[in-house]
């Protein structure tokens, strides 16, 4: 018995010890988080990642010196690579852009009167195809779905737009396939948005609009356009210094999808954080925020590469002293801060929005003022003239102790979080462990054996048992059952006792009578 319940104990160790680190480390499209700590259970051992893991180079000669923009809103990769902007031309947004009403101010100016789609060789830099001359007020939000649909949001038209691919768009083909919202009316029900920022495609067709700037909301629509979800509501209080919920947005500005993940991930401008949530039902799965992003994050976007990235940028705080404005790398296993990075001895000011390159190998940064399109690679996948720099001994992940992180992961739909940093501390023994893939590779193949010594043991005992209860069945036959019980015993031994007194009784009669008078 002692080496059943050895066998189990071990089998147990095994099992988690053998954890597939390729597994999703969140529920399928069927699930959802049980408890607080439901990601941290539900997370795979994965590797660890470090800074040269990721470690990025400015391409400062790209793009080409003769490309100019205005205002560069938007910036996104299509599946070939292709770098494509969305910049605003002669067009500012300024103090008197709209009202307090959030109504455009500027309709007698038109519609940009440039192309406002540009689309970048990756490696030249130079415009290989612009479009988009006449049709948009102020654009703001950009993406290429799987099909290759273009994607963009104008917040001053209060409208979204989906476009046919850009190999068939010239001035003569501008109709849109799909046209969400009243053009120049601002609105909070099903069919109005108030200056949208951003849209994200499901592969299926199904897509997300970030109704940012002042519904602070997150509509899912179907591939015909017909409202399938709202999630998020808007809140003001991360700038009051109380954490807001996890459905508190304060203009969700950038969205991205990490689609084998199962998520859809906004960037919460004002809150200075991101906020991820299953794609196919809103549930909020977790945060991700920390100390150097500072009180407002712009953009995100995710790659499946290297195990899992999510690149990030900050903005410009209103306080002089305010965080440094830059980028970043989150693991999308763990959420532990990678790295940070600057665009060479010219450092970030004012960007707006990030892409990642299909392959995962470049990040493209946009930015507002001054305008600029800004190209990061790995290193080592091209030549270039500045390093970036990354994270240092005192500008860590794993901050000391008069720096203290933010990261937070939390399940539920509740201001309290998880605190994690890249010090694996904050989980069980046993979680810590399994988050550490060489150990569970090391462990892996003598807990192998020794299950499998275990299983043979346990196999051994088990015949050895039933052999020798077969002998000595053999041995010592049964007695049959012939209806035999205790109370037929005990009458019977009573009736041969009551017998056995009348006949000895009987007897003493006849000796007495045989006896003389």
């Amino acid at each position: 018995m002692w080496a059943f319940f050895v066998f189990l104990a071990v089998g147990r160790v095994s099992s988690a010890s053998m954890w597939d680190t390729k597994a999703d480390p969140f529920p399928g499209a069927g699930g959802s988080p049980a408890s607080n700590t439901a990601p941290l259970r539900r997370r795979p051992a994965v590797g660890s990642l470090n800074a040269a893991d990721v470690d990025l180079t400015f391409s400062s000669s790209w793009p080409d010196p003769s490309v100019k923009f205005g205002q560069v809103a938007a910036v996104t990769v299509d599946g070939h690579g292709q770098v494509v902007v969305f910049h605003r031309g002669s067009h500012v947004w300024g103090g008197g852009t709209f009202d307090g009403y959030d109504n455009y101010q500027r309709k007698e100016d038109g519609p940009v009167n440039e192309d406002t789609v540009v689309v970048l060789d990756p490696q030249s830099g130079k415009v290989l195809k612009s479009w988009g001359k006449g049709l948009f007020y102020m654009p703001h939000g950009l993406t290429i779905d799987h099909e290759d649909n273009l994607w963009v949001t104008d917040v001053a038209l209060h409208q979204i737009f989906k476009f046919p691919s850009l190999a068939v768009l010239n001035e003569k083909v501008t109709e849109p396939l799909i046209v969400k919202g009243e053009r120049f009316v601002n609105g909070k029900d099903d069919t109005h948005f108030c200056k949208p920022s951003a849209v994200a495609v499901l592969r299926n067709g199904d897509f997300f609009v970030s109704d940012g700037y002042c519904n602070s909301r997150i509509i899912k629509f179907n591939k015909e356009g017909v409202r399938l979800m709202t999630l998020g509501r808007s809140s003001f209080s991360g700038t009051q210094g109380h954490k807001p919920g996890p459905y508190q947005f304060n203009i969700p500005h950038a969205l991205t999808l990490a689609e084998d993940r199962n998520l859809v991930c906004a960037a919460d401008r004002e809150n200075g954080r991101a906020l991820c949530f299953y794609s196919h039902n809103g549930t909020f799965v977790y945060e991700i925020s920390h100390d150097l992003f500072g009180s407002r994050l712009f953009s995100l976007d995710y790659t499946p590469t290297k195990g899992g990235l999510f690149y990030l940028v900050n903005g410009p705080e209103f306080d002089s002293a305010g965080k440094a404005v830059q980028g970043f790398v989150v693991n999308a296993n763990d959420l532990s801060l990678v790295s940070t990075f600057q665009a060479g001895d010219s450092q970030l000011s004012n960007p707006h929005d990030i892409a990642v390159s299909p392959d995962g190998e470049s990040v493209y940064v946009v930015q507002l003022d001054p305008h600029r399109v800004l190209k990061f690679v790995h290193k080592g996948s091209e030549n270039s003239e500045k390093t970036i720099s990354t994270i240092s001994t005192n500008q860590s992940a794993s901050p000391g102790p008069n720096q203290p992180s933010t990261l937070a992961i939390s399940s539920q739909p509740t201001a309290k979080s998880i605190e994690a940093t890249n010090s694996s501390s904050v989980l069980p023994v046993g979680l810590n462990l399994m988050a550490n893939s060489s150990f569970a590779k090391a462990m892996t193949t003598p807990l192998v054996a020794v299950t499998s010594l275990m299983v043979i043991l346990f196999c051994v005992t088990g015949s050895g048992i039933v052999w020798y209860m077969r002998t000595r069945r053999r041995a010592y036959p049964s007695i049959p059952n012939d209806g035999f019980n205790l109370g037929q015993l005990l009458a019977s031994h009573s009736r041969r006792g009551f017998e056995q007194v009348s006949t000895e009784e009987s007897d003493d009669d006849r000796a007495e009578s045989d006896q003389p008078a």
